[in-house]
């Protein structure tokens, strides 16, 4: 029986483990990432839920860096409608779902 859950899964945690390599170096020299209390991050049992008041689209991405590859995969909820008529034609091609 096909299992739709499973697969996403599996995609999910290929390309977030494949997009770290690029993403880390990449948004270390884009911005000054600073983690405060890191040992609190260490130390979150799974399932948690991180809620972020954002203006910005990159949040995803900060925080896979953030979490690195002992939380991953990490699954969100985004918008599909943007203030970009860049991102929503990204979003109407189908590219922000696979994204997120």
């Amino acid at each position: 029986m096909f299992n739709k859950e499973k697969l996403i899964t599996k995609f999910v945690r290929i390309t977030q483990f494949a997009t770290w390599p690029i993403l880390y170096p990449l948004f270390h020299v884009m911005f000054r990432i600073e983690i405060i209390n890191r040992h609190k991050i260490d130390n979150i049992s799974r399932p948690f839920i991180i809620v972020a008041n954002h203006t910005n689209f990159y949040d995803s991405f900060i925080f896979r860096i953030v979490f690195g590859f002992k939380y991953l995969p990490l699954r969100f909820m985004a918008v599909t409608k943007f203030d970009w008529d860049f991102l929503n034609k990204l979003a109407d091609c189908g590219i922000i779902n696979f994204v997120y």
